[in-house]
Parts: C-alpha cells; structure tokens; sequence
C-alpha cells in the first residue's frame, strides 16, 4: 500500500523516540528525513544539522562508493533487512572519529517514492570481545589470504607452530605444512574459493620452527564479504600429537592383544558401530568354517545369526550403543557356513577412540554348545523325575535354608488333609509340627542344611488342616535346588505304611533311586540355569506385566498376563525372515502376511495346557475396541482383558523401539498414541494405567 509521505513523517517522528537503538528515516534519494535523539547522541550532531544531509555523509570517506552501491541495489530492491544480516559497516562522528556498526532497514513505499527507516547498533564491543577471544582462545587461530601467506596469527598459534607472531607473519602455509600434505591443504581451500564448499577439517602434519613434525587437526572457513567476496581464511589448529601417540600405541596393544587371542579356544571378535566385522582371531573361523577373507568387513548379524532372531539381536545391539554399558553378556546361536548351528556365551565391552567416541565393541565368547545339550537332557530327566513325583503315592518336599516348603507334592498335601500343594508351599515346615516334635524337626532339617550330615529317619506328630494329627515317617536327604542347598525329604502316613508294607517297600526303593539320579541333577542346575531373556517379546511382557499390576489383578492372572506377552508373537515363524527384517515399509501385500501372525500364534498355542487364555490372549492383541482391528474385527468386550493389556504394551514398545525401517520414535510419541486413541482403539483403564506408569510413577521402558 502506498501512503501520504507527510502521514509516514508525522508517524514515524513519534515511532522513532521509542526505538531501543539509534535510529533514522532516510528519502529515495538517501537524504535524511528524521533522527531520534540517540543517533543524534551517537553521530554527535544535533537532529537539525542532520536532517537533509546525506546519509553518506555518516560514512567514513573510504567506504563511501561501496556505501553508495550498497544503496543503489537497495533502492532498486526494496527488503526488509534485520540487524546483522550482511549490513555491517565503519560510520563516522561529528568528530571526525569511526566506530564500527551495524544496520537495519525496511522500506516505506510513499506517495514521494521509496522512504527508508533503518536502525545503527554501535558493535565496538563486540570488536573488543573477539579481540580478546583471539588473544586468550586455547585453540590456536591464524588468518591467512587467498594465496596461503598468514595474516594474523593468536599467542596459541605461536606456542604450537614454535614461531613468535613477527616471524609467523613472515610464512606461507606452505612452509609451515608437512610436504606430504601440502597438495590437499591447497586443493581444499580452491574449493573454497570455487564455492563448492565454504570449511573444511581434517588432520595433517605441520612443520614446527627447528623442523620438528607435530600432527594437528585443522578447521578452515572461507570469510566472505557482504559483497560475496573472499575476505580471508581463518583456521583453528588443535595439537593432536598426544592422541596420535596414544593411537600409534594402541594399535601396539592391539597387535599384541590380537596374538594372545589366537592362543585361546575362545572366539574373539570386534565389531564397528554398524556392526560390521573390524577383527575375529582363528578360532571362530575354525569353529564355522569361513575363511577371515569372506567376512572380514560383513554385518555380523547377516552372516553369523539365524534369520529369525536377527532383529532381536540388532535391537539390543543398537540399544547397548546407546545405553553404553561397561560390559555386558548374553548367549546366541551362531551359524556355521555349512549352517549348523551352535551355542555361544559372550561377554561384551563398548570400544573407544582415544578421543572417547564409541567406535564399536569387542567380544569374546565361548562354544557352549555341548553344555547346552547337557543342560536340555537333564531338564527332560527332571521333566520325567517331576512326573514320577507328582504320581508318586508318598509324600515329597523340597524344604529351603529358610525351613519353608519349597515344593509340594499332590501325595504329601493329601497326607496334611488339603486339596492341593498350593496352600502349603512357601509356609514354614514347623506350622505342621506337633510342638513337641519341634525341636526334633528342627535340629534334623538343621543338621541336612548345615549339611553335617547327608540323610536321617525320624518320625514325628504332624497337624492336619482340621487340627487332627498324624504319625509321619520321613527320610530327609540334602540336595541344591536354584543353585542353594536344601532338604529333599519323602514322608509317608506311617499307619498306611503299615496296612501296605509291601507296597511301599518298592515304591520307596523306586522313590530312592529317582531321589538319588535326582540330586546329581539339581546338584548343578543353579550353575546351568540362565533366565536372561530378551527383545521385543520380553519387554512387551514387562510392560504388560507392569500393567496388569498397576490394574491391582491378582498374582495369578497377571503371571498369565506375563506369559502371553512372552509368548504373543510366536506367530511369526511363520512369516518370511526376509519380511519381519526387511529396511523399508512393507508393501500391503506383505502386511498382509505379517497380520496372519495372531492366527498362527493362536494355532501353536492352543494345544498347550496354560492355566490362562495364553492362546487366546495372543489372537487377540492386534484387535481394538472400535473393530479396526486384525483378524477378526473384534470390538469391546469381545476382546478378553489380557488381549486389550497387551495390545496397548505391544503398541508402546513397538512406537518407543528401533525397528528396520526406522529409528524408535520414542516413549513420549507411543504414550502420545496411547492418550490420542484412549477409549477409541485402546481399553480406558488399561490406558490409563500405563500413562499413569510412565508419566506419574517414572517408568521406564526396559532394556
């Protein structure tokens, strides 16, 4: 729009007193229309000697045709120009003295042509600021020109180079740079100048006055003009000899580590960042059958682990980047190039450049594969000993350090007038006891823990649930159960003993020899036990399970609750691997396989006996409260409570996680979801339970 020329003067005379920094109105012809009273206080004049002159006249004389072309592309180019964006510039006082300044400017576009309002910040302080900067900075700083010979140079400059300022002031860059190093110093700053790229860092070796070589890592910036053009290079040099050392002795240590591992029946190996193969000594091509040439520089995880568990373990690798643990363990199965697979224990570290970065990580893992086919048969002939057990016509017990019923047999709750083991285990042996027999009990269960001794028979009064009492023989023995000694015992009514010696005879002999087998089985199954679970399935479980609590559910169904989140995506074993790992979304014909995992889990599960909708609840976990579910469109109350749990802690876990075709979007974006689709896709108190776990009581997503 255009205005009254006189309406803008009027205006802008009342506008001008408040303005924070000096300030003017100039005509199309740069004349001075108006000026507040603090460019009259900076420039020295009094606002009727600077209205009509020239706003030229305010610049030093040597700048005053830069200053006039600067001006004449304004006015053919009218644009709002914000303080410090390209207008800065030397003004000249009433006095005759200079002070450096910058500016401001928006166009006015009058009845009378274009009128100019413009701002002037005196920045005579921020001079001084970097001036001291230069002098005091720990980094050393030199400017040079386009040739490469040094125009100023900084006290720390001086300390690295060995050179006093006079004598640096005397040198090209060329002289000062290793020979071996000169042509990419000058084929960089060419680039520069060309425009193609305005900085560029790297390390090279300088020469030190006396000849001495010394390495530094070099910043370079081109310094342009407001006219575009170069003004000069500044450089920031760091001495990095001492971590050039420390590198040179670390590949030292390196080569020496190296030649210890290849004396060792353990598999070592290093991974980079993206987990490629950087290092793996002899014996993990001895155990799989590669030669070091056809992995070295491979992804471990593309050559080494089974297909169906490769996003598991780049999700753990990728969060232990990020976490960065001092060390860590786990076991996995590897593939051999002939494709057997085998067993492997790692211990884990975080490597780092002598500078700190991580730069990936070393392991070294033992072949554990013949321990855990030991393991696998012995938990069968536990299976088969357990069965025995809970058919077995006598009563048996595991009793703890803390002389509480670790286990109870069907037989033996019978014996103490209960329906079930339930109400018996975990309760201390002595709540069964006759008190008279107490101090006897005691002592024997002392003596089998203490373990002075391996066995003994007794007998004692015991208390049934309705308070009558019934003579018990028992033969206590010691073993280990979760890798703690404890007290094997097997009790019998003794008056039925009596009625059926004979058959009793051969079951206690039979009871003696599983008993026996038995104990050299739990005698180690502390050591060959190992509970650490991981991956999408775990954390899902977790995070259900923390539902489910927060819900206030009974131990029991949330223990079920907790077993479906381990077990939901079971399914997907029957998708393709090069699906469920693919990089990029999948295409709607793919999607389309990966949702009949939820049929499939459900297929796989509902043979097995669990005392909770496990199968079910696993079906159900891609179903929402308005149908839009999978597969079956399920709404409500149709979908059962641990299916609605698990669906809103899949959801969290999935959004918050790393996935192949994109990085994890974060706990705060998957509870955003959550709260956005609360009521709609999600079940309201499941819900909001979770936020309340993650955004009251501090939960955190796990590892």
């Amino acid at each position: 729009m255009i205005r009254d020329a006189k309406v803008v003067e009027a205006y802008v005379s009342d506008l001008l007193d408040s303005m924070p920094d000096a300030s003017f109105m100039v005509n199309s012809t740069g004349g001075i229309v108006l000026v507040n009273a603090l460019a009259e206080k900076m420039f020295g004049y009094e606002s009727r000697e600077l209205r009509g002159k020239s706003i030229g006249a305010l610049v030093p004389e040597r700048f005053r045709r830069v200053h006039a072309d600067h001006c004449l592309d304004y006015f053919t180019r009218p644009r709002t120009r914000a303080m410090g964006a390209g207008l800065s510039l030397r003004a000249l006082r009433k006095d005759g003295t200079e002070l450096p300044v910058e500016i401001s400017l928006s166009p006015i576009k009058t009845d009378q042509g274009i009128f100019v309002l413009g701002a002037i910040r005196d920045i005579s302080q921020s001079e001084e600021r970097y001036r001291a900067m230069f002098e005091q900075v720990a980094v050393g700083v030199a400017h040079s020109n386009s040739e490469g010979r040094l125009l100023n140079v900084n006290p720390k400059f001086c300390e690295i180079s060995g050179y006093t300022r006079e004598e640096a002031l005397a040198l090209d860059i060329r002289e000062l740079t290793h020979p071996d190093d000169v042509a990419k110093t000058i084929e960089a700053r060419a680039r520069a100048l060309a425009g193609t790229s305005s900085t560029y860092e790297g390390e090279a070796r300088l020469i030190r006055k006396g000849g001495t070589e010394i390495w530094a890592s070099i910043t370079t910036s081109l310094v342009r003009g407001a006219d575009g053009r170069p003004v000069h290079f500044i450089s920031l040099i760091h001495d990095i000899s001492p971590q050039k050392r420390a590198e040179e002795e670390r590949r030292e240590s390196e080569r020496r580590f190296s030649n210890m591992l290849q004396n060792v029946e353990l598999v070592a190996m290093m991974l980079d960042r993206d987990a490629c193969i950087t290092y793996c000594n002899d014996y993990l091509l001895q155990l799989t059958g590669w030669t070091r040439e056809e992995i070295s520089g491979r992804n471990w995880f593309e050559v080494f682990v089974p297909p169906e568990n490769r996003e598991e373990l780049k999700g753990i690798f990728v969060s232990l980047l990020a976490n960065l643990p001092d060390a860590w363990h786990y076991e996995n199965e590897i593939l051999t190039r002939s494709r057997e697979r085998r067993r492997v224990r790692w211990n884990n570290t975080i490597l780092r450049s002598p500078s700190g970065a991580v730069v990936g990580t070393a392991s070294i893992g033992e072949d554990i594969t013949e321990r855990r086919r030991a393991e696998a048969a012995l938990e069968e002939s536990e299976a088969r000993f357990r069965g025995m057990i809970e058919q077995s016509i006598s009563g048996t017990c595991i009793i703890d350090a803390d002389y509480r019923f670790a286990y109870v047999n069907p037989r033996l709750a019978v014996i103490l007038g209960y329906e079930s083991p339930a109400p018996i285990n975990g309760r201390p042996v002595l709540e069964f006891v006759a008190a008279e027999d107490h101090a006897l009990v005691a002592e024997n269960m002392r003596q089998r823990v203490a373990g002075e001794t391996q066995s003994a028979r007794y007998h004692f009064q015991a208390i049934r649930k309705d308070g009558s009492r019934v003579t018990l023989g028992a033969h206590g023995t010691i073993g280990f159960y979760g890798g703690k000694q404890v007290v094997i015992a097997t009790v019998q009514d003794v008056t039925e003993l009596r009625r059926a010696e004979e058959e009793i005879g051969r079951t206690v002999a039979k009871l003696r020899r599983a008993v026996d087998s038995t104990i050299e089985v739990v005698s180690t199954m502390g050591e060959m036990r190992d509970a650490y679970t991981h991956g999408h399935e775990r954390r899902v479980g977790e995070v259900a399970t923390a539902i489910a609590t927060e819900l206030g559910l009974s131990a029991d169904r949330i223990e079920g609750v907790r077993v479906a989140g381990y077990l939901h995506d079971v399914g997907k074993i029957a998708v393709p691997a090069e699906i469920l790992s693919k990089p990029t979304r999948l295409s709607k014909a793919e999607f389309e396989l990966v949702k009949q995992h939820a049929q499939q889990s459900y297929e796989i599960l509902k043979g097995m006996e669990f005392p909770w909708p496990v199968a079910a609840a696993a079906w159900q976990h891609h179903e929402r409260l308005d149908g839009s579910g999978y597969p079956r469109q399920l709404k409500g109350e149709q979908i059962i409570l641990e299916a609605r749990i698990l669906a809103v802690a899949d959801t969290v876990e999935a959004m918050a996680s790393h996935r192949p075709y994109r990085p994890g979007l974060g706990i705060d974006v998957a509870l955003a979801e959550i709260e956005t689709n609360r009521g709609t896709l999600y079940d309201v108190a499941v819900a909001d339970a979770c936020l309340s776990l993650f955004r009251v009581k501090g939960y955190g997503l796990p590892v």
